[in-house]
This record gives C-alpha cells, sequence and structure tokens, in this order.
C-alpha cells in the first residue's frame, strides 16, 4: 500500500504515520490462523522534518546567531537561504560558513533552505 500522511489498516484498525512492514494475525476457531503482512509506503505532504536531516542547528530558538554543524555531509553545498513562511527569501547566507547571523531579522518562523546538487534540506528556524 502507499499511503499519504497516515494509514489506517482496515484489517485491525490501526493508524500507520511510518513507512514499513507490519504483520498481523486473523484468528481462526479451527486453529488454522492467518498472518496478514502490510507493506506500507508513506508519502508526506509540506515540509517533511522527520529527523532525517544530517543537518544539526543550534541554538534553535535563536536571537542573533546560529551554527550549522553536518553540512560536510551534504557534499558541495551550493546556496544556503533563509525563507518566510510564504516561501520569500528573506536572507542569502554564505554557503561556505558554518555561523550565522541574523540580528537583522524580526522574530517568526523561517525555513533554511540548504542545496548541494540535486539534495536539498529544508529546516525550521525560529527567531526569538
Amino acid at each position: 500500500e502507499t499511503a499519504l500522511d497516515s494509514y489506517t489498516w482496515p484489517l485491525n484498525n490501526q493508524t500507520y504515520s511510518q513507512s514499513g512492514t507490519y504483520t498481523d494475525t486473523i484468528p481462526n476457531t479451527v486453529g488454522c490462523d492467518s498472518i496478514v503482512t502490510l507493506n506500507l509506503t508513506m508519502n508526506f505532504t509540506g515540509i517533511n522534518e522527520l529527523n532525517q536531516s544530517k543537518l544539526i542547528i543550534s541554538p534553535n530558538p535563536t536571537k542573533d546567531n546560529f551554527s550549522i554543524t553536518g553540512l560536510d555531509k551534504l557534499g558541495n553545498v551550493t546556496a544556503v537561504a533563509l525563507k518566510d513562511l510564504n516561501g520569500k527569501i528573506v536572507k542569502v547566507l554564505d554557503p561556505k560558513a558554518t555561523q550565522f547571523k541574523i540580528i537583522d531579522l524580526k522574530s517568526g518562523v523561517y525555513f533554511l533552505t540548504i542545496s548541494a546538487g540535486e539534495i536539498q534540506e529544508v529546516i525550521k528556524l525560529i527567531k526569538e
């Protein structure tokens, strides 16, 4: 099965939110139970932050400055930008840096977008 965001298996009314292989047993009155397997692939809407990122942003929330560790795991980082909730770029950052200053931004929620070849990471950043 393939599902979007979550899947409720009609067999046992269990709701799943992660891809995986799940099994359930259907009991039979004569002792010949059936084991059923669900191979589930989940797709997600919106920004997916299910701890798949190799990046760590700290501190987050931040007041003025933050750092990113793990950029080296992405390869050649070509672009780093902060976007507002509407997807508008509000600040372009140095793709070779690991320390960033955002003292000039208003408090709010931003999305840090990091591009490295075919890879694009998006992480929520909160400015206090």
